[in-house]
C-alpha cells in the first residue's frame, strides 16, 4: 500500500439533513456508498469518473443505489464527467495550507541553522545525519576500549615476563648472592647462631 493519510469525519455526519433522507431511502448500504465514494475522492484529488458500472463492481452495490447516492440527494458537485465533493475540496485545501505551513517552516528553521554552521545552505539535514554521529561516536568509544585493552595485555605479558626473570634469578647462582646482600644483619647473626649450635 502507498502513502496512507487520514481525513476528519464529522462525528455528526448522521444527523446532516441529506444523508439522513439519502438513509431513509436506501439504508446502511445508501450510506456505506456515500462514504466509500467519499474515501475514494481523497485518493482521487477530489474527482472521480462518473462511471457507475465500475463504482457498482468496486463498491458491491446496484447501478441504480449507486447513481441515486451520485445524483438524488445534492451531496456532490459535477463538471463534465467527472463529479468531487466540496467537503472534501475545503479539507483538501485546509490540509495542503498546513502542509505547505509546516515545510516554509522547516526550510526557515534549517536556513537558519546551517547559515550559522557556514556550510552549504541549499542542502537540508537528513532524518538520519543526527543517528549517524551517534554511531560515529561509539564506534570512536568501541576503538579507544581495544587499544586500551590491548596496552593493558601487552603490559600484562610483559610483567609476567620480568617476574619470571626475577625468579630465574633467585634459582640460579647470582640470585643466591643478591639473597645473600638482601639479608639484614640480624638474620645473618642468627644463621650464624643457627650454625654453630648445630655442629
Amino acid at each position: 500500500m502507498k502513502d496512507t493519510f487520514y481525513f476528519t469525519h464529522d462525528y455528526n455526519a448522521r444527523q446532516d439533513f441529506k444523508i439522513k433522507r439519502l438513509m431513509r431511502k436506501h439504508g446502511a448500504l445508501g450510506y456505506g456508498v456515500f462514504w466509500s465514494i467519499i474515501e475514494d475522492l481523497y485518493n482521487n484529488e477530489n474527482a472521480l469518473p462518473l462511471d457507475y458500472d465500475c463504482m457498482s463492481y468496486d463498491y458491491h452495490a446496484s447501478v441504480e443505489v449507486i447513481q441515486s447516492v451520485i445524483n438524488d440527494f445534492e451531496l456532490f458537485t459535477f463538471s463534465g464527467s467527472e463529479f468531487g465533493s466540496v467537503s472534501v475540496q475545503n479539507r483538501l485545501d485546509v490540509r495542503d495550507k498546513k502542509s505547505k505551513n509546516a515545510r516554509d517552516s522547516a526550510r526557515k528553521r534549517w536556513s537558519k541553522a546551517t547559515d550559522n554552521q557556514s556550510s552549504n545552505a541549499n542542502a537540508l539535514p537528513t532524518d538520519s545525519e543526527g543517528n549517524a554521529n551517534k554511531e560515529r561516536e561509539e564506534i570512536k568509544e568501541i576503538e579507544e576500549i581495544k587499544k586500551e585493552k590491548d596496552l593493558l595485555a601487552k603490559a600484562n605479558s610483559q610483567n609476567e615476563i620480568l617476574t619470571d626473570d626475577k625468579s630465574d634469578l633467585s634459582n640460579s647462582s647470582l640470585g643466591s648472592e643478591k639473597k645473600e646482600k638482601e639479608k639484614t644483619p640480624a638474620k645473618k647473626e642468627k644463621e650464624k647462631m643457627q650454625h654453630w649450635m648445630s655442629l
